[in-house]
């Protein structure tokens, strides 16, 4: 409502260059929206469908700059990020891994067959064995970590769920007691006498007893923004919980694999040489070194597939969704699209005679053979010209305004109220006699109008021809007579 009465309302204060009445937090997409549904052309899923298209798209930029962050930091290694590179490149590592250790175990069975009994020391064997068993209590911690975050998840679903579902009951039961609140009874349901008297000031129309609708929109108002807080921010913990989760499963599976290696290690470091063979044996260990090091990072890089992988899927889907929404606006816009046209024509052909109509003040207004209005932009031009005089300008949105509330008057396809106030017919230097002219314009257009409608002007300098009871309302105030009585 606070939309639609921003085309309803003409105030100083707001730029005289904007349709809309002046807002702080304004978007194009819920003024086309507002200007579409009062020219008689709305639809609640191309609404949404607009802003949702508008959120995907910022996804989808998002998605593909994270995918491109990460194949730019990787480009220098000149190596494709896919699975089935890294899995190639783990099945050679490993082959050369377990070839250098077949190595080792027949150079060291050399030299003990030739009486070199030269073993590993107890405590290397200890130091192997206690990396071992950290790496085994760390994974089993993060397991439990894991177990625990996934049951908390599906406790915040349920809550979420439940939410939501209150959410619905409180927002239905808003809408009932509006609805209600309307309602004028003209028969008793109980004793089916008719019912006099609706109209009775802070009680209810039928039982006539006192109660405060605005208490009961104000405690149900409350409701529903206290539970829509706590859906949100369950949301923000439940994204949190699921971008924990996957952190520590690329943790589990990165532990895992330190684990296997430094198994593999231990089962076949054995053995240290001591004599001449020692030179070969630590070139082979080098070696060895190298390449369990290769694995660790291939580990690290799995994991960053694993991500390249989510996010290329998450792509996929906001590229689908982003489609599916495309086609459906351009749907609901050709539906629409006849019926918004034959709206603006109207719109702009009452324009037209309204500045045509205009005392002699703007060259252009008398030669106006178009009028371009965008509710989007927010702006109005003269056969493509939108600069003018400031009062000029204030007559072309006052105009524009006026038109819009007489075409709905004579067409009953508007969902336009009917209703149009205004502040502005003596605004920015806005000299008399052009204002009265422009008074009387609206007089002449209410006169023929076909329906019942409501012009509302504030002025100071009122067309004479307007100046009695049939028009006016109120005092003509003064320095002498002001609006407030200070006593």
């Amino acid at each position: 409502m606070n939309q639609i009465l921003r085309l309803l309302y003409a105030d100083q204060i707001s730029p005289i260059d904007k349709i809309f009445r002046y807002q702080q937090f304004d978007d194009a997409v819920t003024r086309q929206t507002v200007g579409d549904l009062l020219c008689g052309a709305f639809s609640d899923q191309y609404y949404r469908a607009q802003i949702r298209s508008k959120e995907a798209a910022e996804d989808f930029k998002e998605v593909n700059l994270k995918i491109k962050s990460i194949l730019k930091m990787y480009s220098a290694e000149k190596v494709p990020l896919t699975r089935e590179w890294l899995e190639a490149e783990r099945v050679t590592t490993e082959a050369d891994l377990n070839a250098k250790n077949r190595k080792i175990e027949e150079i060291e069975n050399a030299i003990f067959h030739a009486q070199f009994d030269d073993r590993l020391t107890l405590n290397d064997q200890e130091e192997t064995y206690k990396k071992l068993v950290e790496l085994q209590s760390l994974i089993a911690t993060i397991e439990e970590q894991i177990t625990q975050k996934t049951l908390e998840q599906a406790d915040s679903t349920q809550f979420i769920e439940a939410i939501e579902n209150k959410l619905f009951q409180l927002q239905s039961s808003h809408a009932v007691i509006e609805e209600f609140g309307r309602l004028e009874f003209q028969f008793c349901p109980s004793c089916l006498e008719p019912v006099e008297h609706h109209g009775v000031e802070g009680a209810c129309t039928l039982c006539k007893e006192p109660f405060e609708k605005s208490r009961t929109r104000s405690r149900s108002l409350k409701l529903i923004n206290e539970f829509s807080r706590q859906r949100e921010q369950s949301l923000e913990l439940q994204a949190l919980r699921d971008l924990e989760i996957r952190e520590l499963r690329s943790k589990l599976a990165r532990e895992k694999e330190l684990w296997e290696q430094a198994n593999r290690h231990y089962r076949v470091s054995v053995k240290t040489p001591t004599t001449a063979m020692r030179a070969e044996l630590r070139s082979l260990n080098r070696e060895v070194g190298y390449l369990i090091k290769k694995l660790e990072e291939l580990a690290g890089r799995s994991e960053i597939i694993s991500q390249l992988e989510e996010l290329s899927s998450e792509r996929e889907k906001l590229q689908a969704e982003l489609d599916n929404l495309s086609a459906l606006i351009e749907r609901e816009s050709n539906r629409n699209r006849e019926r918004i046209s034959n709206a603006r024509q109207k719109i702009e052909r009452i324009v037209i005679d309204f500045l045509r109509n205009d005392l002699a003040r703007q060259s252009t207004f008398d030669n106006a053979r178009n009028v371009d209005f965008e509710f989007d932009g927010n702006r109005v031009a003269v056969n493509g010209d939108s600069f003018f005089s400031a009062s000029s300008m204030v007559y072309l949105k006052n105009s524009f305004l006026a038109a819009f509330a007489y075409a709905a008057a004579n067409d009953s396809t508007f969902y336009h109220p009917r209703l149009l106030i205004m502040d502005t017919v003596e605004d920015k230097g806005m000299e008399p006699q052009r204002s009265k002219n422009f008074q009387i314009q609206l007089q002449k257009k209410s006169e023929a109008a076909l329906s019942e409608h409501q012009v509302i002007i504030a002025t100071s300098m009122i067309a004479e021809e307007l100046n009695n009871d049939k028009y006016t309302v109120g005092d003509y105030y003064t320095h002498n007579n002001r609006t407030l009585k200070v006593m």
